[in-house]
């Protein structure tokens, strides 16, 4: 029941500037087209975390926006845990724990956090750690987490995510796409004036 959202930018250069002759830039229009593309990028991004959907498939005055995973997540009925409480390895295996007691399975399992819950995360069993005399690198860095029921959970993170939140789920059940033939790309608009321009 999700709607879908239209991302676009303009882009627009004047022909001359297209034509003087930049040192390490062979096209200014090609360079600019490439910048809109990774904001447009990051605002995919933002909206697949943090996207409300809005009340209506929208009109020619109201625009239309997806539902991102927190919504989803958090909607009505679904299985949240609001305590407020520090993040540790009891609390990633309580989450864990709540999905099969809703009869859920995780096939390939997922943790999306910000980069804050990130460095938590990382500590886990920090205790439990040994090195060598002959250690020559600091740190660690934890790639997945292996829950007490088994579930093997990749560790995603993501700015976009708030920091006081974090998601598991199943990769193989989160799903999205562009509507057919309307991938992320670019298209040349029409000419106008001494100046090119595109969308």
């Amino acid at each position: 029941n999700n709607l879908t959202q239209i991302f676009q930018r303009g882009v627009r250069i004047a022909y001359t500037r297209e034509k003087i002759n930049n040192t390490g830039i062979a096209s200014e229009f090609a360079h600019q087209v490439a910048y809109r593309m990774k904001e447009e990028m990051r605002s995919l991004d933002s909206s697949v975390i943090n996207g409300i959907k809005s009340a209506s498939a929208g009109s020619a005055s109201d625009y239309r926006s997806m539902a991102g995973l927190i919504e989803f997540v958090s909607a009505s009925g679904g299985n949240t845990d609001t305590t407020v409480e520090n993040l540790s390895e009891t609390v990633v295996n309580d989450m864990a724990e709540q999905i099969i007691d809703d009869a859920g399975v995780v096939e390939n399992g997922f943790i999306l956090c910000s980069p804050k819950l990130r460095r938590v995360i990382s500590t886990f069993d920090q205790a439990y750690r040994r090195g060598q005399f002959s250690q020559t690198n600091a740190g660690f860095y934890v790639e997945n987490f292996v829950t007490d029921m088994g579930y093997n959970l990749q560790v995603i993170q993501d700015p976009w995510v708030p920091n006081d939140v974090l998601i598991i789920g199943d990769l193989a059940k989160v799903k999205m796409m562009a509507l057919s033939g309307d991938e992320m790309r670019f298209e040349e608009l029409a000419k106008l004036g001494r100046s090119y321009r595109g969308q």
